[in-house]
């Protein structure tokens, strides 16, 4: 098992450098040994991932998960490819899961928002084309929950965007 450790961190540190091909043997060698290492299983992931094998990343990211289902880095990697794959819904549904367990998560809140954009509900599809006053908004800086409530835009789940403005302020011009 020692050696298994040793071979899903060395598959760690070559993804940090873009060894990607390294990385994805290194992982296969600590799965010899341990075949439901879930952090081995989730690096091999991001390897595939890497590149761009995304069937077989999500099989990897799928098996790390069945193996530690609260492993955060799997559920932020897991949501990232499916956003890829423009599986929206379920890359929001991982990325708070993994919110939940490890809020401080490098990258998932981010992550999450940027997901979550392509998960809205457009309940009034032409609005924006029926908007006499549209090119009034031209070359402006614009709150984009601000604009969802006046366009009748909500989240999938039928929620409204919250106007972050009370806290940020107004946009810059």
């Amino acid at each position: 098992p020692g050696y298994a450790h040793a071979q899903s961190n060395r598959a760690a540190a070559l993804l940090a450098q873009g060894r990607n091909e390294e990385a994805l043997r290194s992982c296969d060698r600590a799965l010899e040994i341990v075949p439901d290492f879930a952090e081995a299983l989730g690096n091999r992931g991001v390897a595939l991932l890497a590149l761009h094998r995304h069937a077989e990343a999500l099989a990897s990211l799928d098996r790390a998960l069945a193996a530690a289902p609260d492993l955060a880095e799997a559920l932020r990697d897991r949501g990232a490819l499916l956003g890829l794959l423009r599986r929206h819904d379920e890359a929001c549904r991982d990325f708070r899961k993994a919110i939940a367990i490890d809020p401080d998560l490098p990258d998932i809140a981010g992550s999450l928002m940027h997901s979550r954009m392509h998960c809205c509900d457009w309940t009034e599809p032409d609005a924006l084309a029926r908007d006499a006053h549209l090119m009034d908004r031209s070359g402006r800086i614009w709150i984009g929950a601000e604009l969802a409530q006046q366009y009748g835009i909500h989240d999938i789940d039928g929620r409204q965007p919250p106007s972050h403005r009370p806290m940020l302020g107004d946009p810059t011009v």
